[in-house]
């Protein structure tokens, strides 16, 4: 019988998985009345769980990897963080981190602090950062102060990736956690990158067909050197360099690539892209039309739908996740991790390794301007980033442009107001209409701040046809969740006043769907919101 069994039968049992229900029971009731066995349990299965991650990385056990596990076992928070911050932990560790941190909210913020620190401090000792890193970092708190924190549940999902990873699915990104190569001198990755380039010239050869299309460009683009886009826009294959501006180049695939200048890239005959200095956007409406995108000790695996590279230091090249999940590696292929939307990470040169960095996608602002889908043609209007959430900001009168939802099919009829094409139309009661479409949307929202004693007028040309617009309130709230909306509650009446329900504001759709004019008179004391719907595919 099962009560005649002794606690080390029962507790063998327990570490085989051969244990029945009644076995489980009896073993908790002795639990509860002998403190010892309770703490053998709980040694032997933490020590059952360290052989166990053992066998996933490692096909023989040794004496050794034993040992580390031991080790691993009995080392302090600080020491872990210290293993995390050098990006050398196990995945063992990783885990006793992570169960640290949900147990331990005030602990996150040693951990952050500690990854900051180190991101800063490499900024500081840099002379091409020196002055800029500590304004980048001001930025980057004000940031991340706007936003809502989700340090452990990033820490806790890529733990979760790189155990299903290790259970058997080859072919996802591996999880950053890795073994480093052989650390290489910053100063002979300065002088190999000065002799590639060098030799990136030399061997260029330029094809017939272009291999990609200049299709939008400030009026400040400047190029340098002997390569450029032709008059029609069409872009060989080849290394390019531009001294000043913001372009905008699409490939066959349909993916998107905005440059700024300075900067120096290169487009192949395959659709690819390197970025050896500046910053670029890239955007992928679905995986198939991505860009093979890489930059200096960077290779994109999995494009997200929006990453952004920063290659302008000597000796770092930053990754950004602006919209979706993705991944990279470093260019020796030995090192990879996962991106999440809203993370950032950099590949230092110098120690040879990804480090996480604070979001900050500030340097992506006049990039995302030409991806946005929105050109302004008058007044004080503002596009927001991916990221950016809508806030009683300070800005006068200013309208501020926020991408709802890059790309959404609703579901079922979404009710828009109406407004006719071609004239002014005064807000008020409004009869709305359902727009009914097989194809994507994309949704904006637009919003202006109290303009007190002056009015506002705006003039927004977007790339897409103009579909809906919503400025009722009612309608406002209603199609929040048709549009995948997070717009939150700022307090008061807001949802009741949010639109242009009363008052003498006027709108006007051009005739051809594409440019929305806004009149606000004076004397607004509150925030005033529009939805603009256009038609993406």
């Amino acid at each position: 019988m099962e009560e005649k069994r002794t606690a080390e039968e029962l507790l063998e049992d327990l570490l085989q998985g051969d244990a029945g229900d009644n076995a489980l029971r009896l073993l908790a009731d002795r639990i509860q009345d002998d403190n010892q066995l309770g703490r053998r349990v709980r040694d032997e299965l933490e020590f059952s769980e360290m052989l166990r991650q053992a066998l996933k990385s490692e096909a023989v056990i040794t004496a050794e990897s034993v040992d580390a596990l031991v080790e691993s076992a009995s080392l302090e928070t600080n020491e872990l963080i210290d293993r995390v911050c050098d990006g050398k932990p196990t995945a063992f560790e990783c885990d006793r981190l992570a169960k640290h941190l949900w147990e331990n909210p005030k602990a996150i913020g040693q951990l952050k602090q500690r990854l900051a620190a180190d991101e800063w401090t490499s900024q500081a000792i840099s002379e091409a950062r020196g002055e800029a890193a500590f304004v980048e970092a001001l930025e980057t708190r004000m940031w991340a102060e706007t936003r809502q924190d989700s340090f452990v549940d990033d820490f806790a999902a890529r733990l979760d990736q790189e155990i299903a990873i290790q259970d058997g699915d080859e072919n996802v990104v591996p999880f950053p956690w890795g073994a480093t190569i052989a650390k290489m001198a910053a100063v002979a990755a300065v002088f190999a990158f000065g002799a590639f380039m060098l030799a990136e010239q030399v061997s260029q050869k330029i094809g017939n067909e272009p291999v990609a299309s200049l299709v939008k460009a400030s009026d400040n683009v400047r190029w340098k050197g002997n390569l450029a886009p032709d008059a029609n826009g069409g872009v060989q294959s080849g290394q390019y360099e531009l001294s000043s501006g913001v372009i905008a180049l699409k490939f066959p695939s349909g993916g998107e690539l905005t440059v700024e200048g300075p900067a120096a890239f290169r487009v192949d005959e395959d659709g690819s892209a390197f970025v050896y200095h500046g910053v670029a956007l890239a955007r992928a409406n679905t995986p198939d039309n991505a860009i093979n995108l890489q930059a200096r000790g960077i290779n994109v695996l999995e494009q997200a739908p929006l990453i952004g590279i920063d290659a302008r230091s000597e000796f770092s090249t930053n990754a950004f996740v602006l919209s979706g999940d993705g991944g990279i590696c470093m260019n020796d292929g030995a090192t990879c991790r996962s991106l999440f939307e809203f993370e950032a990470v950099k590949a230092d040169y110098t120690r040879d390794k990804l480090v996480d960095i604070p979001y900050n996608p500030r340097a992506f602002s006049k990039t995302w301007e030409l991806l946005s889908g929105v050109e302004t043609n008058l007044g004080d209007v503002r596009i927001e980033l991916p990221g950016t959430e809508p806030t009683r900001a300070p800005g006068e009168g200013e309208v501020r442009v926020f991408v709802e939802n890059d790309s959404f099919q609703p579901a079922g009829g979404l009710e828009v107001d109406l407004l006719p094409a071609g004239q002014f139309a005064a807000v008020g009661s409004n009869s709305g209409k359902a727009i009914e479409t097989k194809g994507e949307l994309r949704s904006y929202l637009l919003q202006v701040g109290p303009s007190n004693d002056k009015s506002v007028e705006a003039s927004l040309t977007f790339e897409h046809e103009v579909v809906g617009v919503i400025f009722s309130s009612d309608r406002l709230e209603s199609s929040d969740q048709s549009v995948g909306s997070s717009m939150r509650d700022l307090g008061g009446d807001f949802s009741r006043v949010r639109g242009l329900d009363y008052g003498s504001d006027e709108l006007l759709l051009s005739d051809d769907g594409r440019t929305l004019n806004l009149r606000l008179q004076s004397g607004g004391q509150q925030l005033d919101q529009v939805r603009v719907l256009v038609a993406v595919r």
